[in-house]
């Protein structure tokens, strides 16, 4: 078994979905193996990374498209690219961990890169705003997490981009509120409550 310390926006949706799920794979560590999907997705960031940072063109035809919702390539630095944060918001048992894939303090915004096989399976404006990831990350924003400075109201954006057939893109981008994100943490703690309890179960059976 593996000691609990920290959560993230995949683990709460894991949990949500299924809790014993989260159980096998985050505390007894029983996690497949990535899949061909997962491990593309990987390499889509990394490519993109690679384009914001160093202007290096993307080769796979995801990134490429995705490459174009983007700021010119070259014009980031690594302190708002793959941003990592470890934050606690008042009330959680653990510290929320992740990692962003575009901060722009400038535009007050944040960018999340998506690769997926539908668009179909992309978040509308009316999901997003309660999506786990939109949440924490807008939350650690606003709270100076990222080491950069963010006003109230942050736009959170989503790019998707198809990975099977001929490329589609698809861009949710919606505005979070102070209040919105400090009611949305309200409900994200109970979940990290209740991972917390989870936790410290000795079978996934309990």
């Amino acid at each position: 078994m593996k000691i609990w310390k920290s959560t993230s926006a995949s683990q709460i949706k894991n949990f949500k979905s299924c809790e014993r799920k989260w159980f096998r794979e985050s505390i007894l560590g029983e996690k497949p193996p990535p899949s061909k999907g997962a491990l593309r997705g990987q390499e889509i960031h990394r490519q993109l990374e690679n384009y914001l940072i160093f202007n290096k063109a993307p080769v796979d035809g995801t990134a490429k498209a995705l490459s174009l919702l983007l700021p010119d390539g070259g014009t980031q630095t690594p302190f708002h690219v793959e941003v990592k944060f470890e934050w606690t918001p008042e009330g959680f048992p653990v510290p929320l961990r992740g990692f962003v894939d575009l901060a722009l303090p400038e535009n007050n915004e944040i960018i999340d890169h998506k690769s997926t096989s539908n668009l179909q399976y992309a978040l509308s404006e009316v999901t997003a705003k309660k999506d786990p990831q939109a949440l924490i990350y807008c939350g650690v924003a606003l709270a100076g997490g990222l080491g950069l400075e963010f006003e109230e109201n942050i736009k959170f954006t989503l790019n998707y981009g198809t990975t099977k057939g001929a490329t589609k893109t698809s861009v949710v981008s919606i505005i979070l509120t102070k209040a919105e994100i400090e009611e949305g943490l309200k409900e994200l703690r109970a979940i990290v409550n209740s991972q917390n309890q989870v936790s410290k179960f000795l079978e996934w059976s309990e």
